[in-house]
């Protein structure tokens, strides 16, 4: 029976490789599959090795019910934990904050709405508050492992452990075949020094019943040898012994790192939340004294246009009021003059009748009649004496000067000045 290519139930594909997390890497090329003899390998196998010397790796085994427990070690940088713990601040704070709003207007009638600004310590009080360590602790252990490869060989006996970014290749030969590979904890340790990646590898049935030793199962595959596994033996259950011991000195100074740590946390944020707020009294006082001087600078200009508007109020006033002086010479002259024609005119009036009328001499040639010569002489005299005295003035009505009081009182009263409208 012959089966087409797509329904054959036999599938020839390598094994995906698994990573911290359990997600599939997508296989992008055939990769050959790496075969080994039955008996011993020698030193120089046909394995994988990195091109540059691979970096030390801690770790530590246990047995569990189902198999094996394989717990990687690796130190947090300095300021790591600060730093996510202050995002996760940040980000409790943000989810914490209510924005309040309340309406005012300007000087011009425009209205807005105005954020009230909010109290920065009882929001970073309320933060902290909800701060959970054992979420910063799984964050910043992901990110620890997060380009960690876990590679099971296809027998299910060899165990690979690859960091590029490390310079971690570690192949652990077990001996007996694991039926699965799954993370079962990434964590920090107790004093936030260490992150620790647990790996569950899962025995199968026909390995559950051995009892070989642990420190013999899982060993150092680059180290293997026919003649020196008893010393790689040793030095496992030295590594083993320090790292019991490590463990116990750092679970004696808990109480006191975590203080630590947890003080020099909050004495980090402190100064940081303390410049914040200087930052933000400084740009307060920039933008108050950028107010005084925009208010200042407004004044100023009012002021000056107030005082160029009095002063061409009080040069229109002087103008006004010198032309008005003007006018009331010019009619001071004009009257002067014509009263000057008038009395000229008189004048030469009376002289022309004094010319027109000469004096008569009259020669009595009477001798006799002396009394009446002597009236007539006296009677003669006082008519001389009337016409040479001067004539009384009254007042005329002359026609030159009505002609010159309607001319006067039909000329425009206001100023000849243009007004400002």
């Amino acid at each position: 029976m012959m089966f087409p290519v797509i329904q054959s139930p036999c599938v020839f594909e390598t094994l995906p490789s698994l990573n911290m997390f359990g997600f599939e890497q997508p296989v992008v090329a055939p990769v050959a599959k790496r075969r080994r003899g039955l008996g011993r390998s020698s030193g120089q196998c046909l394995r994988y090795m990195p091109s540059r010397a691979s970096a030390s790796l801690r770790y530590t085994v246990n047995e569990s019910p189902e198999g094996y427990t394989l717990s990687l070690w690796k130190e947090v940088p300095e300021g790591m934990v600060a730093s996510v713990v202050e995002s996760e601040v940040i980000k409790l704070k943000e989810e914490s904050y209510r924005p309040n709003y309340h309406l005012v207007r300007d000087m011009w009638g425009n209205s807005y709405f105005l954020e009230e600004e909010a109290d920065e310590e009882e929001l970073m009080r309320e933060a902290f508050s909800k701060l959970n360590m054992k979420t910063v602790s799984r964050k910043v252990a992901r990110s620890l492992f997060q380009e960690y490869e876990i590679d099971l060989n296809h027998r299910g006996d060899e165990l690979t452990i690859t960091s590029h970014k490390d310079g971690v290749s570690k192949a652990f030969e077990i001996g007996c075949q694991i039926d699965d590979v799954k993370v079962v904890g990434c964590k920090l340790n107790e004093t936030l020094e260490y992150g620790i990646l647990q790996i569950a590898l899962v025995k199968s049935d026909e390995c559950r019943g051995k009892t070989d030793s642990l420190a013999r199962l899982i060993q150092w595959s680059q180290s293997q040898s026919a003649g020196n596994s008893e010393g790689d033996d040793a030095e496992i259950n030295e590594r083993s012994r320090r790292a019991a011991e490590a463990e116990a000195q750092e679970a004696a100074n808990k109480a006191r790192r975590e203080a630590e740590i947890r003080a020099k946390i909050e004495a980090q944020l402190a100064a940081k939340l303390e410049a914040e707020k200087e930052t933000r009294k400084a740009e307060e006082q920039r933008k108050k004294k950028e107010q005084q001087r925009i208010e200042e600078e407004e004044r100023k200009q009012r002021e000056a246009e107030l005082r160029r508007r009095i002063a061409k109020e009080e040069s229109e006033k002087q103008a006004e009021e010198e032309a008005r002086r003007l006018k009331e010479q010019q009619l001071k002259e004009r009257k002067a003059f014509l009263i000057e024609q008038q009395r000229a005119k008189r004048l030469r009036s009376e002289q022309a009748k004094s010319t027109s009328s000469p004096k008569t001499v009259t020669i009595n040639i009477n001798f006799g009649s002396d009394d009446n010569n002597e009236r007539q002489d006296t009677k003669g005299q006082s008519d001389n004496l009337k016409r040479y005295q001067s004539p009384i003035l009254e007042d005329v009505d002359d026609a030159e000067i009505q002609r010159f009081n309607e001319s006067l009182s039909r000329s425009p009263q206001g100023s000849p000045i243009v007004e400002e409208i």
